[in-house]
């Protein structure tokens, strides 16, 4: 419509107008800025120039950063230990600590007066910061601020890589981290002491971050949608409506980088979901679950249950009424029931294999997930199943 209307030859203001009382009832300063960054976001489509720097071109998540103390810390690298990451590094200058499964980094940072000890005092442990892999950080920073994102540098020590970044609505940092190939030096090795020699990798090791879901307020989804697509060019897929036992949980995924950046965002009107109580008990939105990829869910999933880790028990019931809805044979459901995993199958074929532990702390949870024959959905078939199993008393 716009493109339209200037082709006709309008060179006049352009403006919004609001009729709408969750954004009349909303932070103005959030509201304003949303405003005038879906107006730079039109002129954008539109070819009015100057156009902003493109969109980055994205291929992965090179890490998620944890804000911790010291006792969280320790208590969630045992966590983390469970499904097979180990220590791989210590910063050299903050007290922060690199755990490595495969292609998987977490960061988990204690580190006083920083941008994470400020996340932990309001939230205590979570997901402070996620890193994009980007082509051009530089170019991804400057689009960033023309769309109005406030924009963030940490200090650094000497001879460590400083890493622009940017805050997300909720003020989660997003950090632009330079897409590298082998041939060059990554940040970890200019950060972080690493360790000398890696043990062998574990079974059903970790290939990369799957997806990231995030628990949202309903006034805040249209906020992230803005500025996950105005900002890094992501595209939602259909809105989908989960079922969890106390109310619905409505859930949209945003995607970019050929399927390398996944991020599911949910919300819901019930305080009793899931992710109803997740918001209002922790303070408002933030990632409520973690999945990492693997080519064998069965082998990863059989190494952390040898480790001690605290798989989410799923009901019998499902197993029988998954045999019944896709025809798997008794022998594919009780192994599948043996590895605590959930199956869907997509329209064109592909499978889904997945399981989850219990949360860490109540809060945040942790997903092994394994796609095969191109599926690119999130097993929300399965979604009811899950809300359901954890709402049971669980074993430890």
């Amino acid at each position: 419509f716009l493109r339209d209307v200037l082709a006709a030859g309008y060179r006049g203001p352009l403006s919004l107008e609001i009729f709408n009382d969750e954004f009349r009832s909303a932070p103005a300063r959030r509201i304003a800025r949303d405003g005038l960054r879906g107006l730079v976001w039109a002129e954008e489509g539109a070819g009015v120039a100057p156009a902003p720097p493109a969109p980055p071109v994205l291929s992965g998540i090179e890490f998620v950063e944890f804000a911790v103390d010291d006792a969280a810390g320790e208590e969630l690298g045992a966590f983390l230990g469970t499904l097979g990451f180990r220590v791989a590094g210590r910063h050299r200058s903050k007290a922060v600590t690199l755990h490595r499964n495969g292609d998987v980094n977490l960061v988990l940072n204690a580190e006083p007066d920083s941008a994470a000890s400020e996340r932990f005092e309001q939230h205590g442990p979570c997901v402070c910061a996620l890193g994009f892999r980007v082509d051009d950080p530089e170019r991804a920073l400057a689009r960033a601020e023309a769309m109005l994102s406030p924009t963030f540098r940490e200090r650094t020590g000497e001879g460590e890589r400083r890493i622009p970044a940017v805050r997300a609505p909720d003020g989660t940092l997003i950090y632009l981290v330079e897409a590298t190939d082998a041939a060059t030096r990554r940040i970890w090795e200019d950060d972080f002491h690493l360790e000398e020699s890696a043990p062998a990798e574990p079974p059903g090791r970790f290939g990369g971050v799957d997806h990231v879901a995030q628990a949202l307020t309903a006034d805040m989804m249209d906020s992230f949608s803005l500025f996950y697509r105005a900002v890094f060019g992501l595209e939602p897929d259909a809105q989908w409506e989960l079922p969890d036992p106390y109310g619905l949980v409505r859930s949209r995924a945003f995607t970019g980088g050929g399927g390398s950046v996944r991020l599911p965002l949910n919300t819901s009107e019930s305080g009793r979901t899931g992710t109803g109580r997740f918001v209002s008990a922790f303070a408002g939105a933030g990632v409520h679950h973690i999945a990492f990829c693997t080519a064998d869910a069965a082998a990863a999933a059989e190494a952390a249950a040898g480790r001690g880790a605290p798989l989410l028990d799923i009901p019998g019931n499902y197993y029988e009424d998954l045999g019944a809805r896709l025809g798997l044979e008794d022998e594919a459901l009780a192994d599948l029931r043996h590895h605590h995993l959930l199956f869907d199958r997509g329209a064109a074929g592909g499978t889904f294999r997945h399981a989850y532990t219990l949360p860490f702390q109540d809060r945040f949870f942790l997903e092994i997930a394994e796609r095969a024959g191109g599926y690119d959905g999130f097993g929300a078939a399965n979604a009811g199943a899950r809300m359901a199993a954890q709402q049971r008393p669980q074993r430890r």
